[in-house]
């Protein structure tokens, strides 16, 4: 979400923010854009550990700062934590700033993402978002989670409330094959998915023998099985979850 109002984007509601993770000289250019505003920090540190943001937790919200040299297991680690204390308050100002990178830091709850090299311009409307509806992004990135977002889309398919891994799927059966499976998914009697395919009942019966063979077991409903043991299945609601 990005507002474009002279208001929101200059002016900040009134607010209190932890900032974690940045260096001094981020810190004087953070805190004299936030003095432009109602905002206050309440709390400060270079580094981040769970007594400090147990402390600081009352904010809020909580500004992260990650730098092009941090490691992603450093990252990852601090993300968990940030979320843990903070829930869905947390804005990252990141020095690295590529799409892959941004949906990764989206993907543990983080609901505000802000490149560096935009804060100037851009911090008060991020933390004014976050507070007031619960997420800011930059839409410079719309394309590229739409896109990503589609992918998924035409990767999956979703059966009698099943979601199906498609690349999975065809990564073990031949699209014949895929085909049977995803019509037993559907309840289709063996008549109708042979009539479907086109094909003779002893080609089906043949197609049917080397599925069970490649997923090593004996029965259809062991097949089906496979498909959920291996991650080509799952639960639709358990999958929109994750």
């Amino acid at each position: 979400m990005f507002i474009h109002s002279k208001r929101w984007a200059h002016e900040l509601m009134p607010m209190s923010l932890t900032v974690v993770d940045h260096s001094q000289r981020d810190l004087f250019n953070i805190e004299r854009l936030l003095k432009k505003g109602k905002a206050k920090i309440k709390a400060t540190a270079s580094k981040m550990d769970q007594d400090f943001l147990r402390q600081a937790q009352k904010a809020d919200g909580l500004l992260m700062g990650i730098s092009s040299g941090d490691s992603m297991e450093s990252v990852r680690k601090r993300l968990k934590l940030a979320t843990n204390y903070f829930k869905d308050k947390v804005i990252v100002i990141s020095e690295k700033d590529d799409p892959e990178f941004v949906l990764e830091v989206l993907s543990y709850g983080i609901t505000g993402f802000l490149p560096k090299k935009e804060m100037k311009e851009k911090l008060i409307s991020a933390c004014n978002c976050v507070l007031k509806f619960g997420s800011y992004l930059d839409s410079k990135y719309n394309y590229y989670l739409l896109r990503r977002i589609q992918s998924i889309e035409t990767s999956t398919k979703i059966i009698n409330g099943i979601r199906v891994d498609l690349e999975k799927l065809q990564s073990i059966f031949s699209d014949r094959e895929c085909a049977i499976f995803l019509g037993m998914l559907e309840g289709k009697s063996s008549q109708n998915i042979l009539k479907n395919l086109y094909v003779a009942e002893a080609t089906f019966k043949r197609y049917i023998s080397n599925m069970l063979k490649k997923a090593n077991v004996k029965s259809r409903v062991e097949l089906i099985a496979f498909g959920f043991k291996n991650g080509i299945c799952s639960l639709h609601n358990e999958a929109s979850a994750e």
